[in-house]
C-alpha cells in the first residue's frame, strides 16, 4: 500500500490496529473536534481500505461532528488541492 504523490508506506492494518486507532481516539482528544480531525487524519493516513480513504474518513469525521452538535467538516473547492498538498505533508 501507498498514499500517492509520497513515499510513505502505511503499516498493513488489520481490525485490532483498527479498533485500537479509534479507542485511542476515544481518550487522547479533548474536544469533539479535535477527535474528529484525529479521526479523519488516522483513517487517511492509515489507509485503511483499499479505496476511498479520504472519502470515508470525511464522512467518519462528519458523523461525530455532527453527533456533538458542532456542524460538518468542508473543504471549498477552491482550497482542495491546497488541502490535499497539505495533507501529503
Amino acid at each position: 500500500m501507498r498514499i500517492g504523490g509520497t513515499d510513505w508506506i502505511p503499516d498493513f492494518p488489520t481490525m485490532e490496529s483498527s479498533y485500537d486507532e479509534i479507542a485511542s481516539l476515544r481518550m487522547g482528544a479533548e474536544s469533539s473536534e479535535d477527535r474528529a480531525l484525529l479521526m479523519f487524519c488516522r483513517i487517511t493516513r492509515g489507509q485503511w481500505f483499499n479505496d476511498g480513504n479520504k472519502r470515508t474518513a470525511l464522512m467518519t469525521a462528519n458523523h461525530a461532528l455532527i453527533n456533538a452538535g458542532i456542524g460538518v467538516f468542508s473543504i471549498s473547492p477552491s482550497l482542495k488541492r491546497e488541502f490535499t498538498t497539505r495533507l501529503l505533508h
